[in-house]
């Protein structure tokens, strides 16, 4: 069956959150194919993580609803999504300093494998197949921020899940850490079949992963398509100009075309 013909692996209709009286995240509707990669893009505070909490289950929408696999996800607790198959990375590394890489990963795949014993062997295996196995041992601590990313998603693995929500995994690496985590995450896609969902600023690394991109602003979805295509789309260059100028940036340049 090809992906054309199948349903949507992820589905999210008119989501919406508030905090009080603040809108966060305002009607959003989209729909993730099984197999695709699919970048989100929006100036900061445009609702991309908070979408993305409410979807995994850290936040509870206020309206709307989140179809996972066909099933209405919509609410459940961190725990019961990552059981159902979905799982997040945080665009800040949230790893258990004081365990070492092979336990933070290991409490991950508890959620699958219950015993020490099959947690752990599962643990061994998502790290020899991103390149971590000869650090399992070592605190987390001692390793270098892309190392602790690629452990951030080693973790996100250790859940087995089919969709993964990936929060710029890139932000704060150098070049060569960049290309080197754009294999990786190619390789979870490619060759481990998890659908990704990704947050990021960099439009180079949109352009080089994503078939097509959500645009955010204000917590609305305001354009959907091709890299190309969403960004001479003139609303999404209204509200990078905009906001670029809101917080006294230059205007003849769009935030994320920087590179990589």
């Amino acid at each position: 069956m090809s992906m054309a013909d199948t349903g949507p692996i992820l589905a999210v209709d008119r989501l919406t959150v508030r905090f009080g009286g603040l809108l966060a995240v305002d009607g959003v509707s989209f729909a993730v194919r099984p197999g695709e990669i699919v970048g989100v893009i929006g100036p900061n505070g445009a609702g991309k993580t908070t979408t993305f909490n409410a979807i995994a289950g850290h936040v509870r929408p206020t309206g709307g609803t989140v179809r996972l696999k066909g099933q209405d996800v919509t609410g459940w607790p961190p725990e019961r999504m990552a059981a159902a198959g979905l799982a997040r990375t945080f665009q800040l590394v949230r790893l258990f300093r004081s365990l070492s890489v092979v336990e933070n990963v290991m409490v991950a795949a508890a959620t699958r494998h219950p015993s020490t014993h099959r947690a752990r062997a599962k643990a061994l295996e998502v790290l020899e197949r991103l390149g971590l196995a000869g650090r399992a041992e070592d605190p987390v601590g001692r390793l270098t921020l892309a190392d602790q990313k690629k452990v951030e998603i080693a973790r996100a693995l250790g859940t087995e899940p089919d969709v993964l929500l990936l929060d710029e995994m890139m932000s704060g690496l150098t070049a060569d850490e960049t290309e080197e985590m754009l294999a990786l995450v190619r390789d979870v896609n490619v060759r481990q079949h998890v659908t990704l969902v990704v947050v990021e600023h960099v439009m180079p690394i949109i352009h080089s992963l994503c078939e097509r991109v959500l645009v955010f602003d204000y917590g609305r979805l305001i354009a959907e398509g091709p890299p190309a295509a969403v960004m001479s789309n003139p609303e999404v260059i209204a509200a990078y100009i905009g906001r670029r100028r809101s917080t006294g940036g230059s205007s003849t340049t769009m935030p994320m075309e920087r590179p990589v």
